[in-house]
């Protein structure tokens, strides 16, 4: 924990510090960590606040010091998607599928990747291998119901979302996304 906030600490400091030594805009402050555990926890508060492209770029050292590292390639996945640069998501997420075919976000975020190229077979078989790896991942469950409907397989789609709902109710992508589905199927709904 204790490195966690020193972490988070050197990184309000470079920031400060690379602002107002760089009055023209942000640098790249991934070039001045040199300790891997501090990378990492600059990538995830990174993630955090929203900087996907410098979050990239930490992520992109991490995986040249840690090339079998699934998990890493996953983030990086998971940030390139964010960014929509699904080409190198996709990339990205094979290689975690290589490392770990059995990892659920993986194959998640390779679905996912596909599903935005617009590869929508291949993203759903993905999809599907996700789903039943953990089938009590609503969020999984609810992209694998938007590329059944991209298939045009609205019935599936809505078993789907029923079932990523009785998982968590309050999804409002999974509720929205239902109350497309029915309409589409014909079967309106008053909330």
């Amino acid at each position: 924990m204790k490195a966690v906030i020193y972490a988070v600490c050197a990184l309000s400091i470079l920031i400060c510090t690379a602002s107002a030594a760089h009055p023209q805009g942000p640098v790249d402050i991934t070039t001045r960590i040199e300790n891997p555990t501090n990378l990492d926890a600059l990538a995830k508060a990174l993630v955090k606040e929203g900087n996907f492209r410098q979050a990239v770029k930490a992520y992109q050292k991490l995986v040249e010091l840690y090339p079998g590292d699934p998990e890493l390639y996953i983030d990086l996945s998971r940030c390139q998607i964010e960014l929509r640069e699904y080409d190198k998501a996709v990339e990205a997420a094979r290689v975690a599928v290589r490392l770990s075919p059995g990892d659920q976000a993986a194959r998640n975020n390779l679905g996912w990747g596909l599903l935005s190229q617009g590869n929508i077979e291949e993203g759903s078989a993905e999809l599907r291998i996700a789903v039943s790896l953990d089938p009590n991942a609503e969020p999984v469950r609810t992209n694998l119901a938007i590329a059944l409907l991209k298939l045009g397989r609205d019935g599936e789609a809505i078993a789907e979302l029923k079932a990523a709902l009785a998982l968590d109710p309050y999804s409002k992508r999974a509720r929205l996304t239902l109350a497309f589905a029915l309409e589409r199927a014909g079967r309106f709904v008053l909330a």
